[in-house]
């Protein structure tokens, strides 16, 4: 019994779907996955901006760190699919060690008796408070906000698993006080 060509080509036509259907569907997971990262870095990067402006604009302000912590997570409200792991107000010298505030989401375990800004954040650092910042005058501090943030793929496919971290900074001049 002598086969059709037809029913050769048939075969070898489904075997050739399912090899480029494979690579199709690798390829479009890799777009939805990096696409969804990059979306969330751009978040950051605004929250990040948020606070700086928001940091510069308090200056020494009493409650300068609570209203930075408010200005970049509230940037983040909308973005889903990862969490902040920490944000640091920092003064952006280029001399000695950073003076800088570190914060990171307060848990559940956290003594609420350390928590800052109505328990919301946790803090990890404490060498720049507020007060001591210089919002006055023409050698005015320039400050920085970085946010690190933790990242979870979606799709849990090959190695889009699990999480990877990232962060954003920026740095603004503190206008003058008055």
């Amino acid at each position: 019994m002598r086969r059709s060509p037809a029913n050769e080509e048939g075969g070898l036509a489904t075997i050739e779907l399912a090899l480029t259907m494979g690579m199709l569907l690798l390829l479009a997971l890799g777009a939805f996955e990096y696409g969804m990262f990059f979306g969330q870095a751009q978040d950051v990067a605004s929250a990040s901006r948020e606070g700086a402006r928001t940091a510069a604009s308090a200056g020494d302000a009493p409650t300068a760190d609570c209203l930075v912590l408010e200005a970049a997570s509230g940037a983040l409200f909308g973005t889903t699919g990862g969490t902040v792991a920490q944000i640091t107000i920092r003064k952006a010298n280029v001399s000695g060690a950073p003076l800088q505030q570190r914060f990171r989401p307060s848990v559940a375990a956290d003594d609420p008796l350390l928590l800052e800004c109505s328990g919301g954040w946790f803090k990890i650092e404490n060498n720049w408070p507020a007060a001591s910042r210089d919002d006055e005058g023409v050698d005015r501090d320039w400050v920085e906000v970085r946010i690190d943030y933790e990242h979870d793929w979606i799709t849990n496919f090959l190695w889009f698993s699990g999480s990877t971290q990232f962060a954003e900074e920026t740095t603004m001049h503190m206008p003058p006080n008055g």
